[in-house]
């Protein structure tokens, strides 16, 4: 009886012992999906130069941007599958060389409760002041301006003002050289989290801000009756104020607005692709995207398909879909 005990106890020492290598080599004999068509040569970031590979390769591809193997997918179902189904099997992202420049600590490379923590800081820092900062740019010819304000509100609160001038220097010196060829300079910085976020906060809200405005500005420029329906709107909100700031929930009274704002995201495609890596080897649509391969959805690609979006250069905000509110025609909403 002792012997029969003693045996199972260890055959079933040595099954378990056994198991993770059985199924590391079943998994290793079984075929894998092949990887996505596409040439792995160097490729130009410039969107432009998509539109040919999908018109060859199809919704996904492969190709090489700055060194990382990438899997290229312009597909709205395939954006779904990596940034929503599927987002615990990909993690935010930049190609190695940007990242170390803006910080890996940076709040657009963090998810779940730090991610939450980060955005309710920043928020909270500077939505009390968010109204004048916009009224005194209005004075100045530079867009970005009201950008670069508001991000250095949210970090420095009313201080902001005494690091203004020297901040806008370092940070157009980053500017310049975050589209430029890495260099891997030596000596990193201290403080590792804070560093990040104060450059990572600033470059997220400067360029892509301020182009989304200027786009804004050219389409009501252009459509007069959508800009006269817009000024309504807001008169109609700042009457009901008699007096008091903007608050975040006169937000939610702007379907017309919110419109405008998600057409001309559309139309503009001023974020032309974002960057995931995939955290384990997935399988999408019958090829394989490895463990440590960029996925790259293509907004822009996306946003311009006549088959998705009908007449797709035509700016129309009866288009798009605000939530709680009506749609005119057309598909649900663009993506963002």
């Amino acid at each position: 009886m002792a012997f029969h005990f003693i045996f199972s106890f260890f055959a079933s020492i040595f099954f378990i012992s056994l198991f993770p290598y059985l199924r590391s080599f079943f998994k290793s004999n079984r075929r894998q999906p092949p990887l996505p068509p596409g040439m792995v040569g160097l490729t130009s970031v410039k969107p432009s130069t998509y539109t040919p590979k999908t018109q060859t390769y199809g919704s996904i591809f492969k190709t090489h941007i700055l060194g990382c193997p990438c899997g290229m997918i312009s597909s709205p179902e395939a954006a779904k599958f990596v940034l929503l189904t599927t987002s615990h099997l990909f993690h935010p992202t930049f190609p190695a060389s940007k990242e170390r420049m803006l910080g890996r600590e940076a709040i657009f490379f963090s998810r779940g409760q730090y991610h939450a923590k980060l955005r309710k800081l920043v928020l909270r820092a500077f939505m009390p002041n968010i109204e004048s900062i916009a009224q005194h740019s209005l004075h100045s010819s530079e867009g970005r301006l009201y950008t670069f304000n508001v991000a250095l509100l949210s970090i420095f609160g009313k201080d902001q003002v005494v690091y203004s001038e020297d901040l806008k220097r370092h940070y157009y010196v980053l500017e310049k050289g975050y589209n430029s060829m890495p260099i891997d300079l030596p000596e990193g910085l201290t403080d590792e989290q804070i560093t990040d976020n104060i450059i990572g906060v600033i470059f997220a809200a400067r360029d892509t801000t301020a182009s989304v405005l200027a786009w804004i500005i050219k389409y009501l420029g252009e459509n007069p009756a959508v800009l006269e329906a817009v000024t309504e709107e807001q008169e109609a909100i700042m009457r009901g104020k008699e007096g008091q700031k903007l608050s975040w929930e006169d937000t939610k009274k702007m379907p017309l607005t919110s419109r405008v704002i998600q057409e001309t995201l559309r139309v503009a495609s001023i974020l032309s692709f974002t960057f995931r890596e995939a955290v384990e080897d997935v399988e999408y649509d019958g090829y394989l995207i490895p463990k440590g391969w960029k996925a790259l959805p293509l907004f822009r690609n996306i946003h311009h398909s006549p088959d998705i979006f009908p007449d797709p250069e035509k700016f129309d905000p009866s288009r798009v879909k605000i939530r709680g509110g009506s749609q005119a025609n057309g598909p649900t909403q663009s993506m963002r």
